[in-house]
């Protein structure tokens, strides 16, 4: 199993993130406690970290080097989407093989 974060909702509140912010820490929290209890079920998981790919030093631009990031206020745009496609298989092989 592989986990994900949620990304930032886009609009106005997409400019700043939530890292640091007590409910995303309390969520981190959880995906740990997740982690360890499927650890102990004999159960193989693990989680990613996308954050990074959307955000970087509490913002979280619109757009990215030429490509607009989101398509709507919960997806991201089929063109920021194939530019982060070697990115996530690259992310999604090393969480497959932790």
């Amino acid at each position: 199993m592989i986990l994900e974060r949620e990304r930032p909702a886009a609009g106005p509140e997409t400019r700043r993130t939530s890292l640091g912010h007590r409910d995303d820490i309390q969520g981190l929290r959880a995906v740990a406690v997740l982690l360890v209890a499927l650890g102990h079920a004999g159960i193989r998981a693990a989680f990613i970290d996308t954050i990074g790919w959307f955000c970087f030093e509490n913002q979280c631009p619109m757009v990215v080097g030429h490509a607009i990031t989101y398509r709507d206020n919960y997806h991201i745009s089929t063109t920021y989407a194939l530019e982060l496609r070697q990115l996530f298989r690259d992310a999604f092989t090393q969480a497959l093989a932790a």
